[in-house]
């Protein structure tokens, strides 16, 4: 038994931050507050999937910076399948190529992201895997990001900084997700089991 049909990134990482934080959300509907920052990149992400302008100029230059692909902010079903095992995961990269070769994540704010940072991406990581599971390939990844600062009244606005990233994860990444995946989603189902 498991509070969704499937395992997302943002289950798997608020189980292995907090399982308590987790049963609170998922089991008992507690809303997370979000900050004025994620609504920003929040209202982004919705203008994007829906192929919408904000009617905000400075937001509507900035997302027409971000290249896209076939396929935009939808939901992709995969089952990891170790022997008996089914572990069924839900991938929902910003942009997909549609034959799942190539992903772009979109990524706004104040902390800069770097080669570093990208590579150790465990967003793109996890959506590498999804996409591995279904064609055996690893694809191509890129990150991008638009820079925002706070203005005189706390707001998050864009500084008109845009960087992009590519990254690559080898066999060895996807592996280890695997092994994350399956240890998350036996841990969520042990611990609905003993609630429910």
């Amino acid at each position: 038994m498991h509070p969704r049909p499937y395992l997302s990134y943002s289950q798997m990482i608020l189980w292995e931050k907090s399982p308590k934080a987790y049963r609170e959300q998922y089991l008992e509907g507690k809303q997370m507050p979000i900050s004025r920052a994620i609504a920003l990149g929040k209202e982004i992400a919705d203008a994007l999937e829906n192929d919408e302008d904000t009617g905000d100029i400075e937001k509507d230059i900035i997302m027409g910076m971000y290249p896209n692909y076939e396929i935009r902010d939808q939901k992709i079903e995969a089952k990891l399948i170790v022997g008996k095992e089914v572990v069924p995961i839900l991938i929902k990269p910003d942009t997909i190529k549609l034959d799942y070769s190539a992903i772009r994540e979109y990524k706004t704010g104040r902390e800069p992201w770097t080669q570093v940072k990208v590579d150790k991406c465990d967003q793109l990581t996890f959506y590498a895997t999804g996409a591995y599971i279904l064609t055996k390939q690893i694809p191509e990844l890129h990150l991008d990001w638009a820079e925002t600062e706070f203005d005189e009244a706390g707001r998050p606005t864009f500084t008109g900084k845009f960087q992009s990233f590519k990254t690559v994860r080898r066999m060895s990444h996807i592996l280890s997700m695997m092994v994350r995946m399956r240890k998350a989603w036996k841990e969520i189902g042990e611990m609905c089991e003993n609630e429910l």
